[in-house]
């Protein structure tokens, strides 16, 4: 995962709080920032560290402020695969030994 994202045990590990408190209480917390991925009841939660940081700092986060988003979600994550095309001269390689 990216340095710049957190997940609900590290956002606790930074604000000083244990795990099952903050996974009951972050969606009442006035001005928490919500997610930018996994906002919904079963999902895994996703969080910028800037936005935790300046949380913590004393910022407060309005239902109507957008949505706080990792910089590095603009990219695909590393283990997803992604359709590439495979190189003319690695297909005639595999035809030739008979793959």
């Amino acid at each position: 995962m990216s340095p710049d994202v957190l997940t609900l045990r590290d956002v606790a590990g930074l604000l000083g709080v244990s795990y099952d408190w903050l996974q009951r209480h972050w969606r009442t917390l006035p001005g928490f920032p919500p997610p930018y991925l996994g906002g919904l009841p079963g999902q895994r939660p996703r969080w910028w560290r800037q936005a935790i940081l300046d949380f913590q700092a004393g910022r407060r986060f309005a239902p109507a402020d957008p949505l706080p988003v990792a910089p590095s979600a603009a990219f695909p994550i590393a283990n997803d695969t992604a359709p590439r095309r495979a190189d003319p001269d690695v297909d005639a390689l595999l035809a030739a030994a008979g793959a």
